[in-house]
């Protein structure tokens, strides 16, 4: 990846090679910090299953403690060697991403709950988000965030606090960051400069088969469809169909933004059967016409599941008119309120729809729809991705 010698750092190596360094790290983070509490664990001498409920709960925050203090490192470090645009904002996101799952993989947490880590992560990273405060402990609301006196060593101590007795939280604080605080940081510099690429392969290829958690959406780098744009004899690309372009334009962006939770619960939950009735149910009531409805054959629905965005991928059916959508794409930021309910905050509609270029070569187009409430607006951003769900989901987030 480069030398820390170096008047500069290139971070930006792919997301093979930071999926693998990633899991590197995570793995000598989970066993020193293991290694570490064993001689203390109650557990260990009781036996018991309500003291290994703690001490598991424990280890996992200051697992989550000691790899938040990497991840700043890395914001830090990115910023300073790449500048803090769209672009290094995105490549900070994939090592966080991929050190969280990196951890929920290795710790067994990612069997009983997609994305522990990650939003486990987020919860030492942003502590001023409230909706952090309730994350697995139930931790009550009852502090307000100060950041003059924060540090992720006080945040540690005031997540455990109502599972063990502290009573000095000063030295808990200084504890916590004796024994755990450098533990990732120590590992930091070989993990992302020092070792080589095959000494990283080897070492996790002897962990198994890991699937990588950047791949949210299931079926991974797979291209939805090929095909050319429509032309008249003129040479002219034909209109998008109505049944194709009512569905993507005008029937899921207004459900979408009627109640965008509620949108991408139901989408998520129903999958390629709930899409497939939209459908369907979207040509019997707009086209008139029975012979110009289409087949929901192609239809399915991806969920996108990584804290704080939630959302969902449509792919549709085969585009082959201009303006007809390919996929589209709904997210947004989640956020629990005060009364502990779930609400979508920015919530964005975007298309990736057919196209023709100058020399009369199909092409995609990214496009987005915003509504304010009072009227809708068609955004168009030029040039798409190609039309692998990924890659889409990748543009959105960029925008």
């Amino acid at each position: 990846m480069g030398n820390p010698m170096n008047d500069a750092i290139n971070f930006d190596v792919g997301l093979e090679e930071i999926v693998r360094r990633c899991l590197w790290l995570g793995n000598h983070i989970c066993s020193d910090i293991a290694s570490t509490m064993r001689p203390h664990l109650i557990s260990s001498i009781t036996r018991d299953s309500v003291h290994e409920a703690v001490d598991g709960k424990l280890f996992f925050e200051a697992v989550a403690y000691s790899s938040s203090l990497v991840v700043e490192r890395l914001r830090d470090e990115i910023e300073e060697n790449h500048g803090w645009t769209d672009g290094s904002y995105n490549l900070h996101m994939d090592y966080a991403l991929q050190l969280g799952w990196a951890l929920g993989v290795l710790t067994g947490a990612e069997n009983f709950k997609k994305n522990f880590f990650t939003e486990l992560l987020y919860a030492y990273y942003t502590p001023e988000d409230v909706a952090a405060y309730e994350l697995y402990w139930e931790i009550p609301e009852d502090c307000e965030f100060d950041e003059a006196l924060y540090s992720k060593a006080r945040w540690y101590v005031f997540r455990v606090r109502d599972v063990v007795k502290v009573v000095d939280k000063t030295k808990m604080a200084d504890r916590a960051e004796e024994m755990y605080g450098n533990v990732g940081l120590a590992y930091y510099n070989d993990a992302f400069f020092m070792k080589e690429s095959e000494e990283i392969i080897a070492e996790v290829d002897a962990l198994g088969s890991l699937k990588h958690g950047y791949d949210y959406l299931e079926g991974g780098e797979q291209e939805v469809q090929e095909g050319t744009c429509a032309l008249n004899d003129t040479g002219e690309p034909i209109p998008p169909r109505d049944h194709h372009y009512i569905f993507a334009h005008n029937l899921l962006p207004s459900l979408f933004f009627k109640n965008p939770l509620a949108f991408i619960e139901k989408s998520c939950e129903g999958g390629t059967d709930y899409a497939a009735q939209m459908w369907q149910r979207c040509g019997e009531t707009f086209v008139n016409d029975r012979s110009e409805r289409l087949s929901h054959e192609g239809v399915s629905i991806r969920a996108i599941e990584d804290f704080p965005v939630i959302g969902c991928i449509y792919v549709l059916p085969k585009a082959t008119n201009a303006a007809e959508a390919i996929m589209i794409c709904a997210l947004g930021a989640i956020k629990k309120t005060f009364f502990g309910r779930r609400k979508v905050r920015s919530p964005r509609y975007f298309t990736l729809e057919m196209g023709i270029n100058a020399e009369g070569k199909p092409r995609t187009v990214l496009c987005e729809w915003q509504d304010d409430g009072n009227s809708r607006q068609h955004l168009n951003y030029g040039d798409g991705p190609a039309a692998i769900p990924e890659e889409f989901l990748r543009a959105c987030i960029s925008k």
